[in-house]
């Protein structure tokens, strides 16, 4: 086993402090290694003054990240693992960190550039891949932004309507506010189409009022299409746009793709999308869809299809999603 920079500290004797080594006296921000009260692996890097009490923080099972005050004043962005086993993996993570942040010019660059790779790493950890979205994964991520553009944001800011948007983190659906809920799914035009549910609780209407399940139909184009648009393409417009009218929603917006998988440093010119409107479905108690309280006990992470000829019935005005949003 290699020796780790924890190996030379010993665990400080009170609570809520750290034993600390300052990394590198040359690197461009103050970083330490230290360990906590009850011996578990930190990598500290000082914000002092960066305005970053929204930030979202990845709460993963393994890794804390938090940001805290010293007594003196001074803010410290938190890496911690519990599981000392993971170790050399934490190594690594906080190597990566170091070089995602030395571009940085400013405390609150350092926090975004730390989080967006934090957010990558998380999608590591939860076992999808960390490579190039599938061509299912990118319809997805272009369907969700088309409801944020479409519907959340007539209603709110896109600061706002982000909030909205909680799968990428983890939630089984897509966006949540006050007890409504939305699920979007995508599919290829084809004579019978079809959408994956990937948990028997992506349509669960427990603890909702109304749970809608938005569809959107792609077919793939070619590369000299002008009718279609690449996810990168999709992804361009709305940092342009963002640009232009609401710059502070940037960082979050980027938070989000990062948390979905998308890296800006991928090329998706290979798939260019033409995709139809999106069409809205109330999932009310005859909808074709598995609730889990009916299912026996122990089962458990069930996937199944449904063809979207057999939701003809339930499908609904999309403006009745619109009235809803603005409901406490």
């Amino acid at each position: 086993m290699n020796v780790l920079p924890w190996d030379s500290l010993d665990a400080p004797k009170l609570k809520a402090s750290f034993a600390t080594k300052l990394v590198d006296s040359n690197n461009k921000w103050d970083e330490y290694w230290a360990l906590d009260f009850s011996g578990n692996p930190c990598f500290l890097v000082s914000c002092a003054d960066a305005n970053i009490a929204n930030a979202k923080l990845p709460k993963l099972q393994e890794l804390d990240v938090q940001l805290f005050n010293q007594a003196n004043g001074e803010t410290f962005l938190l890496f911690l693992i519990h599981n000392v086993s993971f170790k050399e993996i934490f190594y690594e993570f906080c190597l990566k960190i170091m070089d995602a942040i030395e571009s940085a010019d400013t405390a609150e660059d350092l926090v975004k550039q730390a989080l967006l790779y934090t957010w990558s790493w998380y999608r590591f950890l939860k076992g999808k891949q960390s490579g190039i979205l599938s061509p299912e994964e990118q319809r997805g991520l272009i369907g969700e932004i088309h409801f944020i553009r479409d519907f959340v944001a007539s209603k709110y800011s896109w600061g706002e309507a982000l909030e909205f948007w909680v799968g990428p983190f983890g939630n089984p659906k897509d966006f949540v506010w006050s007890s409504y809920a939305a699920e979007i799914k995508t599919h290829l035009n084809t004579a019978m189409p079809f959408i994956k549910i990937s948990s028997e609780f992506q349509l669960d209407t427990a603890e909702f009022k109304k749970l809608w399940l938005v569809t959107q139909g792609f077919q793939k184009v070619s590369a000299d299409s002008k009718d279609g648009k690449t996810l990168n393409e999709v992804i361009d417009d709305v940092m342009g746009y963002l640009t232009e009218t609401e710059p502070s929603a940037m960082e979050s917006f980027a938070i989000h793709l990062a948390a979905y998988g998308f890296s800006f440093t991928h090329d998706y010119s290979e798939y260019r999308w033409k995709f139809d409107k999106l069409t809205a479905y109330d999932v009310c108690e005859r909808f074709p869809s598995i609730q889990s309280v009916y299912l026996d006990e122990g089962v458990s992470e069930v996937r199944y299809k449904i063809a979207l000829v057999s939701c003809k019935q339930f499908e609904v005005s999309v403006d009745e999603i619109k009235e809803h949003l603005n409901e406490p």
